[in-house]
């Protein structure tokens, strides 16, 4: 797992060991790699994988990467990266905010191919990520 994936995933109990100063001194350490650093974890959010992230995940990505899918029915996606369940999500972190989030600023997200999600959708995604993806 990549270095921000790592932060993202147990922002909360680095605050609860240290405090915010332990938090900075820790993330300052990592190198600069992908991630929802520009989009910070607002502290009312409520979004998490039940009551957002599994319904957009079943919606615009499990009809092609499910475990339950032959190959032939998965329109060429990955067969090992599938998003039926919260450990194959989190699993795919880093790989779900490059295409399904980043790439929008790039010209277009590249996941789903066909489009579809909002950018609410998306900035929701991005938030839930940046939150450390709670279940």
């Amino acid at each position: 797992m990549v270095s921000w994936a790592r932060r993202v995933l147990h922002p909360r109990p680095l605050v609860a060991l240290g405090g915010p100063l332990l938090s900075l001194l820790l993330l300052a350490g990592c190198p600069e790699t992908p991630g929802p650093e520009d989009d910070p974890c607002p502290d009312d959010s409520l979004v998490n994988y039940e009551n957002f992230a599994a319904p957009l995940f079943l919606t615009w990505c499990v009809p092609c990467h499910s475990s339950y899918l032959p190959a032939e029915d998965r329109q060429d996606a990955t067969e090992t990266v599938n998003f039926d369940t919260y450990a194959g999500v989190i699993d795919q972190l880093e790989r779900i905010y490059v295409r399904a989030v980043e790439a929008v600023g790039e010209g277009g997200s590249s996941m789903p191919p066909a489009g579809g999600t909002s950018d609410e959708e998306r900035a929701l995604l991005s938030e839930w990520i940046a939150c450390g993806a709670p279940p």
